[in-house]
């Protein structure tokens, strides 16, 4: 699988035209008008915390987070559900402004997988597949998603 690192993220399925060219976009369009377009409306994040609920859920299937992350990108291309992701490579600081609160640890700061969708349709079955995958189905709805980039979230609420 492709993959480019900076000193923060390390990015599956990219470079990947598509996301580099909504997510600079989004950025251009919220920069200029500080309102959404459609790149910014039709972009969805599911959020994986090292020490959320999920995660915690695999935790002993794994010897490392890297190596839950990789078997669930694996998993999700194999089902044809996976685009772009990224993972952080340390710790970040925990946002919970996405839904539901209650997914993300309650924590300062912790690792994070983030899967990108396009649609509310692709989130879901992304959510479901995630699910299926930490032997959890039912849980979709208490995975976090938020829609578009940390930081945009009052600008692109419902």
């Amino acid at each position: 699988m492709r993959f480019l690192e900076d000193a923060v993220w390390r990015y599956f399925g990219y470079p990947n035209a598509l996301w580099a060219e909504k997510c600079a976009v989004c950025r251009a369009m919220v920069a200029r008008t500080r309102k959404p377009g459609r790149e910014c409306v039709d972009c969805w994040h599911v959020e994986l915390w090292e020490h959320g609920p999920v995660m915690q859920r695999v935790s002993g299937c794994y010897p490392t987070f890297d190596e839950a992350c990789l078997n669930l990108i694996e998993e999700l291309q194999r089902r044809g559900v996976f685009s772009f992701a990224k993972v952080s490579r340390e710790p970040v600081r925990v946002v919970n402004t996405g839904e539901p609160p209650d997914g993300h640890p309650m924590i300062i700061t912790d690792r994070v997988l983030i899967l990108y969708a396009t649609s509310l349709e692709e989130r879901d079955s992304v959510r479901k597949a995630v699910a299926e995958w930490a032997n959890a189905e039912g849980v979709e709805p208490f995975i976090p998603v938020r829609r578009g980039c940390w930081g945009l979230e009052d600008l692109l609420r419902d």
